[in-house]
């Protein structure tokens, strides 16, 4: 009877052994800026196909459904930024990944002030504050996370205020400074340039802002200039229209894509009951080339 249970113990134990389970593998991209990465393009506007939600992408905000992540998708009727295709673009081109987003984007804010990160209670605050929100929520579910990048999208507010291009460089400098010594000191930042579409701001602030975004990404070699020339924009010459956020989105996502290895979920046998129990709870670091910072 023992070794009859014996190898009944064993049958079972090779059973569990041809089990997978999926280590979850999750990579974080953050959103940050003023009106056009908030967005105010207009949904309905949007393709029947990319008004679909995307379960593959859960997007997180700390003020839409504050209390969790929600699989990207616009509501009709309401607006929308560059989040849509990028997410989308990503998947696309590596279908078996989970990616959220966490985006934290206020309409009229400038860089100066608003976004520094040397002042306290600013937006620069609430950015952080969602961060570590968003982060810990993926945490006590259990996910393996890796902050693949950081995207931005800002400098019409300055523009307005007539920043010169050396206070609008280094006010940008010391933002990037300032989010890689919280996500990564070598964490890829990808920053949208001012549009010539943009014809709204006629004031001298406008060639100095698009300067300092080229000088700061010509002189980090982890920055990323997004161009955006040419984008669809609204008859109030300044927000990107439902085609300028599409064309966004799928430019982040094209810089992306160049430079940040996106893991993809892995599979591991379990051996035995212990061991399965083990493999559930180990969270498996990822050797991967590029910058990231895992949480």
């Amino acid at each position: 009877m023992k070794q009859l249970y014996l190898s009944c113990l064993s049958v079972a134990l090779l059973a569990l052994g041809s089990v997978s389970v999926q280590a979850d593998e999750i990579t974080v991209f953050l959103l940050a800026g003023q009106s056009n990465m908030a967005g105010r393009a207009d949904a309905d506007n949007l393709a029947a196909g990319l008004r679909r939600p995307q379960s593959e992408v859960q997007l997180f905000d700390g003020t839409t459904n504050a209390d969790s992540f929600r699989p990207l998708a616009p509501d009709s009727g309401t607006d929308f930024g560059p989040e849509v295709t990028f997410g989308q673009s990503l998947i696309a081109s590596n279908p078996d990944a989970r990616i959220a987003l966490i985006k934290s984007a206020d309409g009229g804010t400038n860089l100066s002030n608003d976004w520094d990160p040397n002042q306290q209670n600013n937006n620069y605050t609430a950015f952080t504050d969602t961060v570590a929100l968003g982060l810990q929520k993926l945490a006590d579910q259990g996910h393996n996370v890796t902050i693949g990048g950081m995207l931005w999208t800002q400098g019409e507010t300055d523009a307005f205020g007539n920043r010169t291009q050396a206070q609008y460089a280094n006010d940008l400098t010391e933002f990037i400074a300032a989010v890689r010594g919280s996500y990564g000191q070598d964490l890829p930042f990808f920053l949208s340039r001012l549009s010539d579409n943009q014809t709204a701001i006629t004031t001298a602030g406008y060639n100095s802002v698009r300067a300092a975004q080229d000088q700061v990404a010509a002189n980090d070699p982890n920055a990323f200039l997004i161009d955006t020339d040419g984008f669809g924009i609204k008859s109030d010459d300044l927000h990107f229209n439902a085609q300028g956020q599409v064309s966004l989105g799928e430019a982040f996502a094209t810089a992306v894509s160049e430079v940040v290895p996106i893991p993809e979920p892995t599979t591991a046998g379990i051996l035995g009951v212990s061991t399965a129990i083990l493999l559930i709870r180990r969270t498996r670091p990822v050797s991967r080339p590029g910058p990231s910072v895992r949480f």
